[in-house]
């Protein structure tokens, strides 16, 4: 996949705020 962002709109459990 790659490095994951902030907003992942598929699993925004992944990166808490």
């Amino acid at each position: 996949m790659g490095p994951q962002n902030r907003n992942t709109s598929f699993a925004p459990d992944l990166n808490p705020p």
